[in-house]
């Protein structure tokens, strides 16, 4: 039904479920039916554009040519699309489909073209194997050195955030010095303040206790701090005494 419905109006989906369909065929023995569906595949690969869908279309139509004993023909038929798929790097699914070509081949009777297309591929299997391990090798490869790349990528960043880490800390450092420095100078200036301040306090101090409040001359203390050693060391010196009429009236004024 599908190929019947896809076969004027999607000619990828009838290439494709009409190919599952010839195998089925040619596994119910319906060779006849296979033929025909085959040679309208051929016809719709060609007109499609498609040389991939062809080769395998040929591949599928070949062992129909044996049930009728057109050997040349299917052998033919088979290496052209066999060769076209080695020729455009579609290898993988050529072992699997030479094995079966063998068996079809072996179970008509054609003894010597069934070892040839087996040993063709287990040559192909082969070389496979090895393009395969090629590509583990270059994968693996590949892989080291991402790892190399990474590990050295995580180092490169330890060592900045080691660096980040020792900046950061010199930087804490110079701040915390910068915080100290200020606040010694801090601390002398207002130490500096303080003791200009009693040093001010101290002579006015010393000056009020020595002189008179109003007259601003020296008074009894500082007679006796001055005078009064001097006079009991013998040292000679002058005394002068004013006597100011009415000064008390002067002072009741003031």
């Amino acid at each position: 039904q599908l190929v019947a419905e896809a076969k004027d109006t999607d000619q990828e989906t009838y290439l494709v479920a009409g190919l599952n369909l010839v195998n089925l065929y040619q596994r119910l023995t319906e060779y006849e039916r296979a033929a025909a569906l085959a040679s309208d595949l051929l016809v719709a690969a060609d007109n499609y554009g498609s040389d991939y869908y062809l080769a395998f279309v040929k591949i599928a139509h070949a062992p129909n040519l044996l049930q009728v004993s057109d050997l040349q023909g299917a052998l033919a038929l088979f290496e052209e699309a066999s060769r076209w798929l080695q020729e455009n790097n579609v290898k993988a699914p050529l072992p699997e489909i030479l094995q079966r070509w063998s068996k079809t081949l072996f179970g008509v009777g054609y003894a010597v073209p069934a070892y040839q297309a087996l040993q063709q591929s287990i040559d192909i299997q082969t070389e496979l194997d090895k393009l395969q391990r090629q590509n583990d090798a270059v994968l693996a490869n590949a892989r080291l050195a991402t790892e190399q790349t990474q590990r050295a990528l995580l180092q490169s960043q330890n060592d900045k955030a080691l660096v980040s880490a020792e900046l950061q800390r010199k930087r804490l450092q110079s701040q915390f010095m910068l915080t100290v420095l200020l606040a010694i100078l801090v601390v002398g200036i207002i130490l500096i303040f303080f003791y200009w301040q009693m040093r001010k306090a101290n002579r006015q101090l010393n000056y009020a206790s020595t002189h008179d409040a109003l007259t601003k001359v020296h008074n009894r203390r500082f007679f006796d701090l001055e005078l009064v050693p001097q006079l009991l060391d013998g040292k000679p010196f002058l005394l002068v005494s004013f006597d100011i009429d009415h000064f008390k009236k002067s002072a009741d004024c003031v």
